[in-house]
């Protein structure tokens, strides 16, 4: 679904934006790696760039920080952005600097001709810190600049997404993360033991279906 996204953003020109859903234990951070790889193995060439956040992101709370945690990773980590960090904090002392941040950002992902991909976990929780105004200027941000794209994650359903009023109401397309079934947990563990070269997992499973089955309800 992430891969059918990322190519249909390429025909269509704007992004969807997507969140990534499920109970803690479910796999979102490590499917946010996972992409920030294939897009580097795969869609570089097409002008994407990944940009992952560190799974808490207990010091963004409001929109310029976010606009400054993508530069600092862009200015550390691309060479094509040196210097993006510093040409923000040069803005610093103006009343406008939210802007300022963001109109500098977009000056050099325009100049890169780049699409930004932004690999966010907990998504929900950060972009509820932020004040309305702030989550409608980005929701706007979002809608009439292509060259960002989120994918987030979240661990719970929050009312930013769901509730008509507020200001992300059925705005990204939510990718559920389910519990396995029984017969996706024995093809992932049969899958290990042809992995590690060893018989005993086919063993496990022939002979403690109800031990595996116990686990597989408890943890999903």
């Amino acid at each position: 679904k992430i891969n059918n996204s990322l190519k249909n953003d390429l025909k269509n020109g704007s992004p969807q934006h997507l969140i990534l859903q499920g109970m803690r234990g479910t796999g979102k951070t490590t499917l946010m790696y996972r992409t920030f790889y294939e897009i580097n193995d795969q869609y570089r060439s097409k002008g994407y760039v990944p940009v992952i956040f560190s799974e808490e992101q207990y010091g963004v709370r409001t929109l310029y920080k976010f606009w400054e945690q993508i530069a600092l990773y862009l200015e550390n980590n691309e060479e094509a952005y040196a210097g993006l960090w510093h040409e923000m904090q040069e803005a610093q002392d103006f009343d406008d600097y939210e802007d300022r941040c963001f109109e500098i950002l977009k000056k050099y992902v325009e100049r890169e001709k780049h699409r930004l991909i932004l690999l966010i976990d907990n998504f929900g929780i950060m972009i509820d810190k932020f004040q309305k105004q702030e989550q409608q200027r980005l929701r706007e941000i979002l809608i009439t600049f292509s060259g960002l794209k989120i994918i987030g994650g979240s661990s719970v359903l929050l009312e930013s997404f769901f509730r008509y009023d507020k200001s992300f109401f059925d705005f990204f397309k939510v990718i559920q993360l389910t519990r396995l079934d029984h017969k996706a947990v024995i093809t992932l563990l049969t899958r290990l033991g042809v992995k590690k070269g060893t018989d005993k997992i086919e063993t496990i499973i022939k002979t403690q279906a109800g031990r595996i089955d116990a686990l597989r309800i408890l943890t999903g």
